[in-house]
C-alpha cells in the first residue's frame, strides 16, 4: 500500500492479523474506522460482512478496504484502524497515509 495518496484517489487500506505464534489468522468481528489528521472520524461502521461495500478478505488473515479520499476537505493525513478479536483478545492495526494534492 502507498504511504501517500492524492486527494480524490482511492487507496487500498490493508491489514493483517496474527495469532501469538505469528501465524496469519482470521479474527472475529473485523471492523474499520478512518480518521483525519485531527483524529476526527471520516468513516465508521465498516465491517467484514461478505458484501462488496464492506471490508474484503484477500486470504487468511489479510483484509482490505478501498477508500476514496474526499476532495476539498483539507485532509492532509488519514489514519485507519482495523480491529478484530483473535483468541478471545482484542487485536488492533493502525496505520497512517499522507494525503497530497499533486
Amino acid at each position: 500500500m502507498a504511504t501517500a495518496i492524492k486527494e480524490g484517489n482511492t487507496a487500498e487500506l490493508q491489514a493483517a492479523f496474527y495469532d501469538n505464534s505469528d501465524a496469519l489468522v482470521d479474527p472475529d468481528a473485523v471492523s474499520l474506522v478512518i480518521y483525519d489528521q485531527d483524529q476526527e472520524v471520516l468513516l465508521t461502521g465498516i465491517t467484514f460482512d461478505g458484501t462488496a461495500t464492506g471490508i474484503q478478505k484477500r486470504s487468511t488473515g489479510n483484509y482490505y478496504y478501498e477508500y476514496t479520499v474526499p476532495v476539498g476537505q483539507n485532509i492532509t493525513k488519514i489514519f485507519f484502524e482495523y480491529t478484530g478479536t483473535v483468541d478471545s483478545k482484542p487485536s488492533l492495526n493502525r496505520k497512517e497515509v499522507k494525503v497530497v494534492w499533486i
